[in-house]
């Protein structure tokens, strides 16, 4: 082949799974690489590895001196897997989906590619529980089982089973292997079995949970349950309660009382996943229907409660076919409120307490009490009672009670009580700057609370602290979606536009797959607020859309108002101030306070844009005395009426204010500030001071939307035509 190379051309050799080479044909090509010294050459050789020595000998020229190098490309990761899944589904992942995802697949780009194709989104999405396995890599997978040897065989089989990596020693006395050494490098070569060498000595274990997954369901169901029981001298606890429910033939009612025990006994320390699987495979061996109905339900209900709706829904069929209970009715209550049909769920857990008059049960009292104020909440109406039943029921989940705390916090803001509000999320201080995972969503309320009552500094504290928790990857039991919505208004109210965008795309990947019905009318809202802000009109409205869907099924005063201020914005923005006034105008009412003087100050601004200065002062007026960022924002809507009424005098007193007022950090502000200035500065002929101010705002405005856009075109006209030049027009 090198004679017959022209001189002077350049030879490209590519070697593509290199790791299916035979032997004899490997050695050849790596001689024949060694011995290029002055060709123009360039060789690409890509491989798995492998334990042969000629699989090792890829090493020795890409590692020597001057003649090659070695890339190792390390496994997907929790991003790469949610970009697949989005090019190929057209949706985002939630986090934790994607980081099941990951998981499961062992970051394989082969095994995530052909899960992603082949999966539902339902299953894609779901937070927990094992992923589906695609035929065509269920067959390769069982293809290299089946073509190994049955000493090989009975290794994998019996690693597969264990489902963790374990001491070859015992691996080889399940399997019944008298010499492992050659046995286990034919199962390593063949990629389903990976050593380790740790402290206790050297280890085996299946690469990822897919292949434990084909190997399992490869096995004959009797030959499975006889490695299961095998296993079991050698484990204990809960390890070797998993194996003896896995070994387990027909039904057997004592091993699911001990199942039904251990999950409660995780259930106690917040660990969800773990209960509901000893509950679904307690469900399964009991004999008695009514036991069997109650576990299953039980373990339902954990998956609402730890926030996997998706998978929740996924059992509604089964739930429906349960015999009649009040633990039935209290699942189908929760299935139902979580979807959004309020009235519906009212009825259920209506008659779900007259169920528990003649059955008692604290745990389904304490549940039907968070569920009756979580629908209270959402109907604007103050749910403090149910809260307190909560609270003070011993049967009542940890979770439940923090839940509670949070209802009660928002039943308190409904009827206008924000210090009692504030109390009743009071968190311990975080230690070493890390928060208690269940802490978290009350951290996220209260920043809420006093973002919405103007305590900026104090709800800036609260939910920083949130918000690096939620990027440090650490668990949020509850309300993940919510939080992150309102730590992307706080950026954007505090003028940290990249970053508030951030969180948002953040928040909207949450939305797909973490977060509740009951969350979603103000997740979609402020992700339409943010993104209107940044100029992404269609995205924006598209999220408007459906915030004002959600909010037709949970149509509470907060949802309300949060979608006015969006669609007020957006409406701002626009150009049309008659459309953001009636938005602000659905929810004047005396009895709705929440968020009250934002609301007053986007009224100021659509009178303005309007054409009516003086009322537009006068409400502007209004909020100028009150604390917080909207006070410092209403300084410079009441100098931008002034200058609009004529009265350059009191406009520059009243931007001089409003300077002191504005924190340095916040560029929205600064550059409205600055865009107020430089039309003083017209008006008086300084053309000069004009521009310097108008430039200053044009560079640190980040807004690019069509209202933003249309300011800057109409402040570069007015510069152009103070100084006799035309017009420029500006790419907004």
């Amino acid at each position: 082949m090198l004679g017959d190379l022209e001189p002077g051309r350049l030879l490209v050799l590519l070697v593509e799974d290199a790791q299916w080479l035979d032997g004899a044909t490997a050695a050849a090509v790596q001689f024949a690489v060694r011995r290029l010294t002055v060709e123009r050459a360039l060789v690409v050789v890509t491989t798995r590895g492998g334990v042969r020595s000629v699989d090792l000998g890829w090493q020795r020229p890409s590692t020597a001196a001057g003649s090659g190098a070695a890339v190792e490309l390390g496994p997907l990761t929790e991003d790469d897997v949610a970009e697949l899944a989005r090019r190929h589904h057209g949706r985002r992942l939630a986090p934790a989906a994607a980081a099941r995802l990951a998981e499961q697949t062992g970051g394989h780009p082969l095994h995530a590619r052909l899960i992603v194709e082949t999966a539902s989104w339902e299953q894609l999405s779901a937070v927990s529980g094992p992923l589906p396995l695609s035929r065509s890599l269920a067959g390769a997978i069982a293809a290299s089982f089946e073509a190994l040897s049955p000493a090989a065989r009975s290794v994998v089989a019996a690693a597969a089973v264990v489902g963790r990596p374990v001491e070859i020693r015992m691996l080889q006395a399940v399997a019944g292997v008298a010499d492992p050494t050659p046995v286990v490098e034919e199962a390593v070569a063949a990629g389903l079995l990976r050593e380790t060498l740790t402290a206790l000595g050297r280890t085996l274990g299946v690469p990822h949970p897919l292949i434990v997954t084909a190997v399992r369901d490869a096995l004959e169901p009797a030959h499975r349950r006889a490695i299961e029981a095998a296993v079991l001298p050698f484990l204990s606890g809960e390890t070797a309660l998993r194996h003896r429910l896995g070994a387990v033939q027909g039904y057997d009612e004592a091993l699911a009382v001990e199942a039904t025990e251990a999950a409660a006994a995780r259930e106690l320390v917040g660990h969800l996943d773990g209960a509901i699987g000893l509950l679904l495979s307690a469900a399964d061996i009991s004999p008695d229907p009514e036991l069997r109905a109650r576990r299953f339900l039980r373990a339902v209900g954990l998956m609402a409660t730890q926030g996997d709706i998706v998978r929740a829904f996924s059992c509604r069929a089964d739930v429906l076919a349960a015999p009649p209970s009040s633990e039935r009715t209290v699942v189908l209550a929760a299935l139902t409120l979580l979807a959004g049909q309020l009235s519906a769920g009212r009825d259920l857990l209506a008659q779900a307490r007259q169920e528990l008059v003649e059955t008692p049960d604290a745990r389904l009292e304490a549940s039907v009490s968070l569920l009756e104020a979580t629908r209270k909440v959402l109907t604007g109406t103050d749910g403090m009672a149910d809260v307190d039943g909560v609270l003070a029921n011993p049967g009542a989940h940890p979770a439940w009670r923090q839940l509670a705390r949070v209802l009660g916090a928002m039943s308190q803001m409904i009827a206008g009580r924000p210090e009692d509000a504030v109390a009743m999320v009071q968190v311990p201080p975080a230690v070493g700057g890390v928060l208690d995972s269940g802490d978290v969503p009350l951290l996220a309320t209260r920043g809420g609370i006093r973002l919405w009552t103007g305590d900026d500094g104090a709800a800036a504290a609260d939910l920083a602290l949130v918000e690096q928790h939620i990027r440090a990857g650490r668990p949020v039991p509850a309300l993940l979606a919510l939080s992150l919505a309102l730590i992307a208004e706080w950026r954007l109210l505090s003028g940290h536009w990249t970053e508030s965008m951030a969180t948002v795309e953040l928040l909207l990947a949450v939305e797909e797959g973490d977060s509740r019905a009951v969350e979603r009318p103000i997740v979609h809202a402020v992700a339409a607020r943010v993104l209107a802000e940044h100029g992404q009109d269609e995205r924006a409205l598209e999220q408007l859309q459906a915030a004002r869907a959600w909010t037709e099924l949970l149509g509470s005063q907060t949802n309300r108002v949060y979608v006015a201020i969006a669609a007020a914005v957006q409406a701002l923005l626009n150009g049309d101030p008659a459309a953001a006034a009636a938005e602000l105008d659905a929810v004047e009412r005396p009895e709705i306070q929440l968020r009250a003087r934002e609301r007053r100050l986007l009224r100021a601004s659509a009178l303005l844009a309007a054409g009516s200065p003086g009322p537009a002062a006068r409400v502007a007026g209004d909020v100028v005395g009150h604390p917080g960022s909207v006070a410092a924002e209403a300084l410079v809507v009441l100098a931008e009426a002034t200058l609009a009424a004529g009265d350059l005098p009191d406009a520059d007193a009243v931007l001089r204010s409003a300077s002191s007022a504005i924190p340095a950090d916040n560029a929205f502000l600064r550059a409205r500030e600055a865009q107020v200035r430089g039309e003083m500065a017209l008006r008086t002929g300084n053309v000069r001071a004009a521009t310097a101010a108008l430039t200053v705002a044009r560079g640190s405005s980040p807004g690019s939307g069509p209202g933003r856009g249309w300011r800057s075109a109409r402040t570069a006209w007015r510069t152009c035509r103070a100084t006799g030049r035309r017009p420029v027009v500006l790419r907004c």
